[in-house]
């Protein structure tokens, strides 16, 4: 029998390996906007970099979700935004022969959602459309409303009687679907593609988001005719809030980090954010190399940043030898940063270290400026991931 990693795992290996990259992208963007003068027309090209960067980061933190089961995590959003986004996205990716329209009623109220999970929605349901449309000329038509219930809908779903909702649909001019692929379209691994062209989740994945937010998707399609499907979201009683001001990156002052992870790049990229904020910085690409560096001198580190995920010996068991190595080690405030965490059991074993702070790739500078600080001020609480 051919063995096949777990979905977890594998999930957790691409993305270790996926946030490392995006590491580089979003810190050498920052890095080259920030030395750009303020009006120079390549800042607006590298805003579209990040920008990009940290949708893929939101993107790659949306399947560890799934992965883990995990609850989405809801705050008060506006959709138009969202839509607007994921249709850029798609105008990239799909056939220049698909026409994509938006028809955005202005006004629509917030709800309460996880953003992540509506744009995987949205996205998974715009895909679906753009497969049944083919390589020949077509239309998807991506709507957003207020909605009011037809007697029909209330019907089929008493519950939009109460209260206000939005609704938003995506409807394609694609071959359509016949009465029993609609009694099916929603279950799991369930398609009507070629072996190869699809996996038959897409859908099944767009249901679990709904549901998941006290929604309601329908679909309708007869042959020929083309899809339309619609979502019904509560709208929330308060309207979306200012976004929060960044708080100013706290400075070294001098401070020496040792900075440990077998990627070159990650390295690089943390040592000039640091050093820019005023640390002094020794970087190591292997953690046995980190743990002779720290013994020859250990009164020289103030703080160790290091990745979880190394061969042969991992951050957390670096952290411990440095512990057990002296006094200084004892007391070092420690960071550990990573792009895939794995478990419950791994965050009980850094607050057993005296760990306050896990830091997720990719990192900004100012979320690594930050975790530096509050991990060397020994900001009381639980762990911060």
């Amino acid at each position: 029998m051919t063995w096949r990693p777990p979905a977890r795992s594998l999930a957790g290996g691409i993305a270790h390996d996926f946030n490392n990259i995006l590491v580089g992208i979003i810190g050498y963007a920052e890095l080259a906007r920030a030395r750009l003068p303020s009006a120079h027309p390549v800042g607006d090209d590298l805003s579209h970099v990040l920008s990009a960067a940290n949708r893929a980061r939101e993107l790659v933190r949306q399947i560890l979700t799934f992965s883990r089961k995990r609850p989405p995590e809801k705050q008060i959003i506006a959709l138009a935004p969202i839509v607007r986004d994921t249709l850029k996205l798609l105008r990239a990716t799909l056939p220049a022969a698909i026409e994509i329209r938006a028809e955005l009623e202005p006004g629509v109220g917030s709800i309460f959602a996880d953003p992540t999970q509506l744009h995987q929605a949205l996205l998974n349901l715009a895909t679906n459309g753009a497969h049944a449309i083919g390589g020949a000329p077509g239309r998807l038509v991506v709507s957003l409303e207020e909605m009011v219930a037809t007697p029909a809908l209330l019907e089929a779903h008493p519950c939009l009687a109460n209260g206000r909702w939005a609704c938003l649909s995506v409807a394609d001019t694609g071959r359509g679907m016949d009465a029993e692929t609609l009694q099916h379209v929603f279950e799991p691994f369930f398609t009507t593609k070629d072996l190869g062209e699809g996996t038959g989740i897409g859908l099944a994945v767009v249901h679990g988001i709904i549901e998941a937010h006290s929604g309601i998707i329908s679909v309708e399609s007869a042959l020929g005719s083309g899809s339309t499907f619609r979502i019904f979201l509560p709208l929330a009683s308060e309207p979306v809030g200012p976004p929060p001001r960044e708080e100013n990156t706290p400075e070294g002052n001098g401070r020496h980090v040792l900075v440990v992870d077998d990627e070159a790049m990650v390295c690089e990229v943390a040592r000039t954010f640091l050093e820019e904020l005023g640390y002094q910085i020794t970087t190591c690409q292997s953690p046995e190399r980190a743990l002779e560096e720290f013994t020859a001198a250990p009164a020289k580190y103030g703080a160790l940043l290091t990745d979880l995920n190394m061969p042969h010996l991992n951050g957390l068991e670096l952290i411990r030898r440095i512990r057990a190595n002296c006094n200084v080690g004892a007391a070092l405030p420690c960071v550990l940063f990573t792009g895939f965490v794995g478990s419950a059991a791994t965050e009980q074993e850094a607050m057993e270290l005296g760990l306050r702070e896990i830091l997720n790739k990719p990192f900004t500078r100012h979320s690594l400026g930050l975790a530096i600080h509050r991990a060397i001020i020994g900001a009381p609480g639980a762990l911060n991931v």
